[in-house]
């Protein structure tokens, strides 16, 4: 069992309520218990307990989406820049990711964001010595399309000397290469 503490210091004791919980989610889901465990502790402890040191307010998706459908097209692409602008280095250094190596924004931003966050899931593929296809796939609709576009354009512009976007209701691909080392 690489990666796994093989002498732990922490042993855990659960209150009933919550084992129960997780025995008959486990049974729900297929899943064993110690693995559900593991995968909420995973979690907790590479995504939720990062952010929040950032002073996140959560919401419901439904209640999200709506307040998006309100905004234009020029106040999405004005939120996102704004968000990006102010929170995208500070969450890469929560998640020990390094600012200058596009590989650590993949694996630590991007690879994280698409598994826990439920706002898409992404994809890459290499396409040349130093071109990518990223692909973030959602089913939020056309103005999430905007957001994430926006948001990851600003990424983008960081490490790429072009890119190529395609908006799409449920998608949003870029076709970038890389800035020379």
């Amino acid at each position: 069992m690489s990666g796994y503490n093989q002498d732990p210091k922490i042993h855990v004791t659960l209150p009933n309520d919550i084992a129960e919980f997780l025995e008959e989610e486990s049974e729900r889901s297929g899943i064993a218990p110690d693995d559900l465990l593991d995968s909420i502790l995973t979690r907790a402890v590479t995504f939720d307990l990062p952010l929040s040191k950032i002073d996140m307010v959560e919401s419901p998706l439904p209640e999200f989406f709506s307040i998006l459908e309100c905004l234009s097209e020029q106040d999405i692409k004005e939120i996102a820049r704004n968000e990006v602008e102010r929170n995208f280095d500070r969450i890469l250094s929560l998640f020990s990711g390094d600012h200058d190596d596009f590989n650590s924004v993949i694996e630590k931003f991007y690879e994280r964001f698409s598994k826990y966050s439920g706002w898409f899931t992404f994809r890459y593929a290499i396409t040349g010595r130093k071109g990518l296809r990223l692909l973030f796939e959602h089913t939020y609709g056309i103005k999430w399309s905007i957001f994430l576009s926006e948001y990851n354009q600003v990424v983008l512009d960081k490490f790429c000397s072009k890119s190529n976007l395609r908006t799409l209701d449920n998608e949003v691909i870029f076709d970038v290469i890389l800035n020379q080392d």
